[in-house]
């Protein structure tokens, strides 16, 4: 019945919209009432070691199945989530932790502000420090972690406090291998562009430095937060 609906109303391009709807209502109704059967099976999938391109495959995968599943169901998923980070966030296995960082990436959209926020912000600090672990790829999933949040939820950034202690340990990470340089400018600027929208009491300025970090000198955008 849902496909003949789906393709009966496909069969008017001015209601093509209605039936993404309706395909995306079924799709998330559905997923309400199984999530429970799903996500121990995507947590596992995190938690394989990247060491073929089909286990690599299988947790970017995971991962974006997750996200799916936590922007369907909101706050019902967060603390069987959180659970999960919890254990593996500090695990001396490198795959391990980035499981657990990619699951909390996976919470930054659905849940509701008042849900996720207060996790998110007691969340930057250790994120921010993983950007000195010894393994590339945790650096990298942090820094893309960090890079989802300022996109999503900026304004967990946004306290005097927490982008003061952070802002030094991003700085230096501007100087890392590529994929973690891209993440961290990508951050600050969601940050750049989300600080005007978001508050009135700070702003976040734009300063261009040039510094011999790698080869050949590279330009590096720095954002400081200065009171207005």
């Amino acid at each position: 019945f849902f496909f003949q609906a789906e393709d009966g109303i496909r069969d008017f391009c001015l209601s093509r919209g209605l039936g993404d709807v309706y395909k995306r209502q079924v799709s998330e109704n559905y997923t309400s009432k199984i999530f429970q059967q799903i996500i121990p099976i995507l947590l596992q999938n995190l938690l394989k070691k990247a060491d073929s391109d089909e286990n690599l495959s299988i947790q970017a995968t995971s991962h974006m199945c997750l996200s799916s599943v936590v922007e369907a169901v909101g706050d019902a998923v967060v603390e069987s989530l959180l659970q999960f980070v919890q254990n593996y966030i500090q695990s001396q296995d490198a795959s391990e932790k980035k499981a657990a960082i990619l699951c909390l990436s996976a919470l930054v959209e659905g849940p509701s502000d008042e849900r996720i926020s207060p996790i998110l912000v007691a969340a930057l600090q250790p994120l921010v420090n993983l950007m000195n672990d010894s393994s590339l790829k945790v650096r990298e999933t942090s820094a893309s972690c960090l890079a989802k949040i300022a996109d999503n939820r900026p304004q967990v950034f946004l306290n005097t406090q927490v982008i003061m202690n952070i802002i030094p340990i991003l700085h230096q990470a501007l100087a890392l291998q590529l994929p973690v340089s891209l993440q961290i400018c990508w951050l600050f600027n969601n940050l750049s562009e989300a600080s005007a929208e978001i508050s009135e009491e700070h702003t976040l300025s734009l300063i261009h430095i040039s510094e011999p970090t790698r080869q050949a000198e590279i330009s590096y955008a720095v954002f400081c937060l200065k009171k207005k």
